[in-house]
């Protein structure tokens, strides 16, 4: 439920991770089998949201737009225990900036 942007060592993260930018991302999802998957490989995973910007969001494998699965290498399938948007803060700014309020309150 929560994205936390980070200013980014260029020299460390390839462009591709941080679409050529100076900042990255990361959110820690909610889901056991995930966060399994993610230990077990032992270095963080690379993905985009579940929708397109400005789409609907998924809350099934069947919401996720068909053009969007053909772009990833694989998907867990399962129910999003959260129906609403994450909160993106950047904390890449100072005061921290509230990008989008979603289910995750910060105050």
């Amino acid at each position: 439920g929560l994205t936390v942007i980070l200013k980014c060592k260029k020299d460390k993260v390839p462009a591709i991770v941080r679409a050529s930018g100076e900042s990255l991302a990361i959110r820690l999802p909610d889901h056991t089998d995930l966060r399994r998957v993610i230990e077990a490989v032992g270095v963080p995973i690379i993905a985009p949201s579940a929708n397109f910007s400005g789409g609907q969001t998924p809350v099934t494998l069947d919401m996720v737009e068909k053009d969007l699965v053909k772009e990833v290498d694989f998907v867990v399938d399962g129910r999003c225990t959260m129906e609403g948007v994450s909160t993106i803060i950047d904390t890449t700014v100072l005061p921290f900036k509230i990008i989008r309020q979603g289910v995750v309150e910060v105050i």
